[in-house]
């Protein structure tokens, strides 16, 4: 079974408990041994969609954070990070999922560096790293995020990307985020009364996804973001504004002077399956899809 799986692009699995079985694939994660196979097995069949080596060459000319790829050596220690990092993520969203909106952002958003560091250390290793989030929120509004030239994020996004958006000098705001999410588009109408920017239609969320994402018109340019991009994003947001403004955030979640808690709550749930399902599929580099009518192939 092992070794079919290695040949398949893509698995359904059959389950009527789609979150359940979820975890299950994600746990078998939280076992260095385990680790250890994946990772062999993907570098063994090196069917990356990104010229790693053209986009190392390219951030250092930019004078960003420059990566290594990963070699056979260094399995073993990164399979240790990984594992952790994965045993934390399932701690934070445990925790999110069993508080209140006025908290949950913050412990999602931790689970979603956690899951992101195994991602990371899945395909790259550095000698040296700018311990910061890569992202800075806007202390106005607090529903606005720029992307910084280096940090965590811009890490992230290297990984599934080889579109820098650290050096595009980018703001966006919850809003333009959550229009972009195909599967808050009849949210996103409701909420704001305007059409959203993407395509929703016959568009199958569990592997086909990043089709309904429309690029953005930002800075003159067009910016295309990965599922990934915009659950990180959104999440850094909430985060941020229930961390640092925890009056104004109760308010606002409360429906006080808006009607966008709707949306906030809609995403918070559907991050909460999505975002591990997104990171599951790039561990692997493969599409998993868990639903009842599911099968191998």
């Amino acid at each position: 079974m092992k070794q079919y799986l290695n040949d398949v692009k893509r698995v359904w699995i059959k389950t009527s408990e789609e979150t359940k079985e979820l975890w299950n694939w994600i746990d078998y994660l939280s076992t260095p041994a385990n680790v250890r196979n994946v990772l062999k097995q993907k570098f063994e069949r090196n069917d990356f969609d990104i010229d790693y080596l053209d986009l190392a060459k390219q951030l250092q000319s930019n004078n960003l954070e420059k990566f290594e790829l990963l070699s056979s050596g260094d399995f073993e220690e990164q399979s240790l990070i990984i594992a952790t990092s994965i045993k934390q993520a399932k701690e934070y969203f445990t925790a999110a999922k069993n508080s209140s909106p006025l908290v949950s952002p913050v412990l999602y958003y931790y689970g979603m560096v956690a899951f992101g560091n195994a991602l990371i250390n899945s395909i790259f290793k550095y000698s040296s790293l700018e311990p910061k989030h890569g992202l800075e929120i806007d202390r106005t509004s607090y529903l606005k995020v720029s992307i910084k030239r280096k940090g965590f994020f811009p890490r992230l996004h290297n990984v599934y990307s080889s579109d820098i958006l650290q050096i595009k000098n980018l703001s966006l705001t919850f809003k333009q985020l959550m229009s972009v999410n195909p599967e808050l588009k009849p949210d996103f109408i409701f909420t704001y009364d305007e059409m959203p920017n993407c395509n929703a239609d016959k568009i199958d969320f569990e592997t086909e996804l990043e089709k309904g994402i429309k690029p953005l018109s930002i800075n003159s340019s067009k910016v295309k973001l990965h599922p990934i991009d915009i659950h990180f994003m959104g999440m850094f947001i909430l985060s941020s504004f229930c961390r640092y403004k925890p009056k104004e955030w109760s308010l606002f979640m409360n429906g006080e002077n808006s009607s966008e808690n709707f949306i906030v709550k809609k995403f918070l749930a559907n991050a909460e399956r999505r975002f591990p399902n997104l990171i599951l599929n790039e561990i692997w580099r493969k599409q998993f899809l868990f639903s009842p009518g599911g099968r191998w192939g």
